[in-house]
């Protein structure tokens, strides 16, 4: 809801706003993909390397809780280092493995899906939400991968969609 973001907007005061779209908030901003496009044309040979700690914030992720205001909560690159090796003892991944993401790079699940099939040397395939409702394309998407993560309602939705459209 826009009353939320302009309250954690006004409350972080950011120096930039990574968003899907541009000009929706009145902050520096960039969308996704433009941030995508400027990194991969950046000359890493000669680029400068900042180092960080596991204490360091990897992340901000804004809840509301129990009270119903938004709140921040820092995310440490220790604490996302702990779970993706925590998940990566249970969801075994290799390099003949392809991971399928659907979710937000706003929703702090991203960085596990993101991380996790990178790190066990897997291929990511980030999907997008038009291929995610698209039964027949989702349904070819998921043909060619071998790991998925979702919540239970979107796997059923998932498995009803396959059902209904042939793919067993």
């Amino acid at each position: 809801p826009e009353k939320r973001k302009e309250r954690i907007l006004s409350v972080t005061n950011p120096s930039l706003v990574i968003c899907n779209d541009v000009n929706i908030f009145h902050h520096n901003q960039i969308t996704a993909n433009e941030l995508v496009t400027q990194s991969m044309s950046q000359d890493y040979e000669n680029a400068k390397y900042t180092h960080c700690s596991l204490d360091d914030i990897a992340y901000v992720i804004h809840t509301s809780g129990t009270t119903g205001e938004p709140k921040g909560v820092q995310v440490t690159h220790g604490q996302l280092l702990n779970t993706v090796i925590g998940a990566s003892k249970f969801i075994k991944l290799n390099s003949t493995d392809i991971f399928a993401s659907w979710s937000s790079f706003s929703f702090d699940i991203f960085y596990l899906e993101l991380l996790l099939p990178l790190l066990s040397g897997s291929e990511l395939n980030l999907i997008t939400n038009e291929e995610l409702f698209s039964p027949g394309i989702i349904i070819s998407l998921l043909e060619r991968v071998s790991c998925i993560h979702a919540v239970p309602g979107l796997m059923h939705q998932l498995i009803d969609n396959s059902l209904t459209h042939g793919f067993k």
